[in-house]
Formats: C-alpha cells, sequence, structure tokens
C-alpha cells in the first residue's frame, strides 16, 4: 500500500505532464459476486483526492481503493 501510494504522489507531482502509466484494478460485478482484473495504460489527466479517483486521460475513472499496481516509465528510478 504504501508503495502504491508513493507512486500516486510521484504522479501528482508530474500531472502537468500528463505521464502514462499502466493501472491494474479490480473492477467488482455489478450484478453478482466477484469481478474483473482490468489493466489500462494511459495518461494520467487527474487525481481527485476527495472522490479517491484516479481519472485518465480517455475519462476512465479508476478507483484508488481498487489499485492493486502501478507501472510506467515514470517510475523506472524507484526500482
Amino acid at each position: 500500500m504504501a508503495d502504491l501510494n508513493e507512486r500516486l504522489c510521484m504522479i501528482l507531482n508530474q500531472i502537468d505532464e500528463q505521464p502514462e502509466v499502466s493501472i491494474t484494478y479490480f473492477q467488482p460485478d455489478k450484478k453478482k459476486k466477484g469481478g474483473a482484473y482490468i489493466t489500462v495504460r494511459d495518461c494520467v489527466k487527474k487525481i481527485d483526492q476527495y472522490k479517491r479517483v484516479v481519472i485518465m486521460q480517455d475519462t476512465t475513472k479508476i478507483p484508488i481503493d481498487e489499485i492493486i499496481e502501478i507501472d510506467g516509465e515514470l517510475f523506472s528510478s524507484i526500482l
């Protein structure tokens, strides 16, 4: 969790450059138990800390609490 928070902070610090990242998150099924893991690769447009969502350039909204992995060129310095 600390690693994800650190990566979100790095994205937030460079939000003006709209960094391209790959985010994997869990999307619950609205009709039954379960769901699916989805990976989105796009530029981050905004991080709404109040609503706790990451908004991608293509308007995809990813709930921060459902994110399991964030990757991209931006993080090559922390590997």
